[in-house]
């Protein structure tokens, strides 16, 4: 497969100095990876390595009712979960589902995600934070990682310079240290998780991102700039994978970046797109279910019309819909 251009490759090559212990140790030797911060965000567009999220749609959906990312739905059972799920969202009991509804849904499920990340972000903190003082050190951090002795490693006063492997976690821990005192308080650790939030950080991560894709310095992204391949020879094999590859890029470019639809993702409309906690986010995702799964185009769902489009609301296949709905209805 193709190596993604989204990554944040601005950052190869630079160094990241955090002056506390030197540990001479590479992630070859992390012990509890539950404590890095997760590629994957549930519920937001963008993983943290810079590739597009393609479970959103059923995260936005769904929210806490994902388990570990699996859904483990038997089509029978599967089927009296979805319509229970219809008749929440279905506010004013009419048997149809409004845009309003089910953007008014969406942002509740997506606010779930964003509030159990914070959760799970403090009882890491809590449990990395050694000395109780609520504040924890890179290397107090790092020795948790390693599952080392930290008070083997604090006689040392020589700097970090992450230059490879923890380059990502080095420069995270950068942009959530507000105060640049160089340790962190619970705030700015669930930052240092999740970049996504803070609004300052995600300006940041807007740069970031940018910078490389930015072929032509104007300070916007284009849609060919998003979907560009990679240089050099491309490999027969992966060939497909590359058009579909660009063919998802463009759909995510156009329906869920470029706000203005000018053909160009500005600065200001990429830090929404990494925000999961805009608004915009639930609208739109109400409308392209919508717009996918309404039959009548009476611009609203019913029940028959959410489960005939089962695997697009929750992720999972739905064989046998046509006895379920000759059997409901």
């Amino acid at each position: 497969m193709l190596l993604i251009i989204f990554k944040i490759i601005c950052l190869v090559g630079s160094t990241i100095s955090i002056p506390v212990g030197k540990l001479n140790i590479s992630k070859t030797n992390i012990l509890h990876s539950e404590l890095l911060p997760p590629d994957h965000i549930r519920g937001a567009h963008l993983e943290q390595d810079g590739d597009v999220n393609k479970e959103f749609h059923h995260e936005a959906f769904l929210g806490k009712l994902l388990d570990d990312g699996k859904l483990e739905w038997e089509n029978y059972g599967g089927y009296k979960k979805l319509i229970k799920i219809f008749h929440q969202v279905d506010k004013n009991k009419d048997h149809k589902i409004s845009h309003e509804e089910l953007k008014e849904w969406i942002h509740d499920r997506i606010t779930e995600h964003f509030n159990e990340a914070k959760s799970n972000s403090e009882k890491i903190f809590e449990r990395v934070d050694l000395n109780k003082d609520k504040f924890v050190s890179w290397i107090e951090y790092k020795s948790q990682l390693m599952d080392l002795d930290l008070n083997s490693l604090n006689n040392s006063d020589q700097a970090i310079d992450e230059k490879n492997e923890f380059l990502r976690e080095a420069k995270n821990w950068k942009n959530a240290d507000y105060d640049g005192n160089n340790i962190l308080n619970m705030s700015e650790f669930v930052v240092f998780l999740h970049p996504e939030h803070n609004k300052r950080v995600i300006e940041i991560m807007a740069d970031e991102l940018i910078t490389p894709m930015d072929v032509n310095k104007d300070g916007k992204i284009s849609v060919e700039e998003f979907t560009r391949l990679p240089g050099g020879i491309v490999d027969p094999e992966e060939a497909e994978l590359d058009k579909q590859y660009q063919k998802e890029r463009k759909e995510e470019f156009e329906r869920d970046m470029d706000a203005d639809g000018d053909g160009f993702v500005t600065k200001e409309e990429f830090c929404i797109y990494l925000d999961p906690r805009h608004f915009q986010h639930a609208s739109k995702e109400a409308k392209y279910l919508i717009n996918i799964a309404d039959q009548d185009k009476d611009g609203k769902l019913s029940e028959d019309e959410m489960l005939l489009k089962y695997q697009l609301f929750t992720g999972s296949s739905f064989n046998d819909y046509v006895k379920i709905l000759h059997d409901e209805f």
